[in-house]
């Protein structure tokens, strides 16, 4: 399948270190052009670090990281930002919802770095909240919703400015079985529409049954071909 794909985010002999440790350590990694691509491992396996180096929150110490051709080594803190606002979408085990903003408001606000109208990003975060099947919940608190739904907003602010990447840490993490597959359903029929390349850390089988490609991180480095 790989040969068919385009080669979009590499690392080479990528590092990082805390304190001397390394949470990432010689890593030679590429991943493919809409890949829904999953990774493995234990708390301390450098999951998390992976991808916030990759979302431009992290520095890495050494070795190379290209996301599209771009060299993450050489941004400066505010192209990183900028890095992050064009490129990236953010899916986390907890949703990050803001609890005073509807759930309309926090899918548009996803879009007010890419300097769009108030109009725009109305429209554009109703058709997302449609698109992931909750825009009739639209003006609902995070509170007047279930984990579920939650989720699915949180779905719909990562996916509205259509990224090229998305980022998921432990997406499914805070949801039952049955919420977990509808979530996981609507996000895979996203990213087979606009084309996204997905990362995600977990140790959740059902996510773990969509992948690509699965590897596992071990001490800051992985393998390929868990199961």
């Amino acid at each position: 399948m790989q040969d068919s794909l385009t080669p979009f985010i590499e690392f080479r002999g990528a590092g990082k270190q805390y304190d001397g440790k390394y949470a990432v350590r010689d890593l030679d990694l590429t991943i493919y052009q809409g890949e829904f691509f999953v990774l493995v491992g234990g708390s301390g396996s450098g999951k998390s670090t992976l991808l916030n180096i990759l979302g431009g929150i992290e520095v890495f110490d050494s070795g190379k990281v290209e996301v599209s051709g771009a060299d993450l080594g050489i941004l400066s803190r505010g192209q990183r930002t900028a890095f992050r606002a064009n490129t990236i979408g953010f899916i986390f085990q907890f949703f990050n919802l803001l609890p005073t903003l509807t759930a309309l408001e926090n899918v548009s606000a996803a879009l007010e770095p890419l300097d769009k109208g108030a109009v725009e990003r109305r429209e554009q975060a109703m058709d997302m909240l449609d698109a992931v099947g909750i825009a009739h919940l639209a003006g609902n608190f995070p509170a007047q919703m279930s984990g579920g739904e939650q989720q699915r907003v949180s779905i719909a602010r990562a996916m509205v400015k259509q990224p090229p990447v998305i980022l998921a840490d432990e997406p499914t993490g805070a949801l039952d079985h049955k919420n977990a597959t509808q979530v996981l359903e609507c996000l895979t029929r996203l990213q087979q529409q606009i084309g996204t390349t997905i990362i995600v850390a977990t140790h959740d089988p059902i996510v773990i049954s969509y992948a690509t490609e699965t590897w596992e991180m071990c001490d800051g480095a992985i393998e390929v071909g868990c199961s």
